[in-house]
């Protein structure tokens, strides 16, 4: 039986891959509506993301489960990881993304969902951090398509999901889920 969580995150990334291809070479170097990042650095920022998921689940293969770093260093961690792309183009990072996402989700759905792996915020499951980069490619999807004036409705499947983790992190109060999962991240939401 198809597991939900790889079925979301897939879904997903096929979204924000769409978008980054239609992207215009003027679009790659548009501001985002992450501080400091342009378009072309949220598509590389993911394929970090993907890269480092990659790494914590061979850690979890090999029993560490320590936290990489602190969750308070998740800026600076993601500013490292960033460098690695200074000088590459915006569809260079996009295959880079596709790359690694691909090398990350076959790894991820060999596994049982239940798999306890490492995380900077203490040991998750498997299936937990496949519904945290559904949220991550999502709300990294806005950050692209609303900075350029398109428009990011997240399907319906996914809102369930954002939904279930908006609940452990901002309480969803006669609200759309979706926007509260924006406004926990740090976005204002229109």
């Amino acid at each position: 039986m198809p597991d939900p969580a790889i079925d979301a995150v897939r879904a997903e990334a096929a979204r924000v891959v769409a978008l980054a291809r239609s992207l215009t070479p003027t679009d790659w170097s548009a501001p985002s509506r992450c501080d400091d990042w342009t378009v072309a650095d949220v598509i590389a920022h993911l394929a970090c993301d993907c890269q480092r998921f990659t790494e914590w689940l061979a850690d979890a293969e090999r029993g560490v489960l320590v936290p990489p770093f602190p969750p308070e260093q998740f800026r600076a961690d993601n500013a490292m990881m960033l460098e690695r792309f200074t000088g590459v183009t915006g569809p260079r990072r996009l295959a880079a993304f596709e790359s690694a996402f691909g090398r990350w989700i076959e790894r991820a759905a060999a596994l049982d969902p239940a798999t306890p792996q490492r995380h900077p915020r203490g040991t998750i499951s498997v299936g937990s951090q496949l519904l945290l980069a559904a949220g991550e490619f999502a709300i990294h999807g806005w950050d692209v398509a609303d900075a350029l004036g398109r428009d990011w409705d997240p399907p319906a499947a996914l809102v369930d999901i954002v939904a279930a983790w908006t609940s452990n992190v901002a309480p969803v109060r006669n609200g759309d889920p979706w926007h509260a999962l924006l406004k926990a991240s740090g976005r204002t939401p229109i």
